[in-house]
């Protein structure tokens, strides 16, 4: 049980790390219209559309 619980940690580990190896780097740009430094955003209040409206 011990050994089953140890593989199963490593799993998940070495996923967590490949994935995160993997990832995009963050953006870091210039402040503009659409973008605050942190997030992009969309001016004018238009509000971006989810997952389920794109897959529509």
């Amino acid at each position: 049980m011990i050994i089953l619980a140890a593989v199963i940690a490593t799993g998940v580990v070495l996923f967590i790390s490949i994935g995160y190896y993997l990832s995009a780097p963050i953006y870091q740009g210039p402040i503009s219209d659409h973008f605050n430094g942190k997030e992009f955003i969309n001016p004018g209040g238009v509000k971006a559309k989810g997952l389920g409206e794109v897959l529509q």
